[in-house]
């Protein structure tokens, strides 16, 4: 299993899973990276609180070509369960919500730094943690 980035919030910061999913599409778009068709999780026929999409540097021009630098991106509505995390290297008060995952970030490392850069612009109150005991700042990944 490869590394994944994940975008935390504190618990209860209200950020809309609508929004967010417009802000993904609108960075694909600006950036010309090609976005699957979102793939919805409901608990219930109203209520969406998971959803992936696919995203790669070019549109596949066949369904069994192999995919190249393609992530999935997977993105939660608060509350979701197993998605709150604490950590004792930074403050074990402080519960984080997990609102973004991307997965496989090595090899895919264009669409993670663009990614990470665009969501942080838009949100500066997430931290992105790549399995580290550190977070990363948007400073950080601009650096990067």
């Amino acid at each position: 299993m490869g590394t994944s980035a994940y975008f935390l919030v504190q618990a209860n910061s209200k950020i809309e899973l609508t929004k967010l999913i417009e802000d993904v599409k609108n960075i694909c778009i600006e950036n010309n990276f090609y976005m699957s068709p979102i793939s919805n999780n409901s608990q219930s026929e109203s209520i969406v609180k998971h959803v992936s999409v696919e995203i790669a540097l070019a549109k596949r021009t066949d369904i069994y070509e192999a995919p190249t630098n393609d992530v999935l991106v997977d993105l939660y509505d608060e509350p979701y369960k197993y998605q709150y995390h604490s950590f004792s290297w930074y403050d074990e008060e402080i519960e984080f919500f997990n609102i973004a995952i991307i997965d496989e970030v090595y090899n895919n490392e264009k669409i993670t730094l663009v990614l990470s850069c665009e969501i942080l612009k838009r949100y500066p109150e997430i931290k992105l943690w790549i399995e580290e005991d550190w977070f990363y700042t948007l400073d950080d990944i601009e650096i990067i």
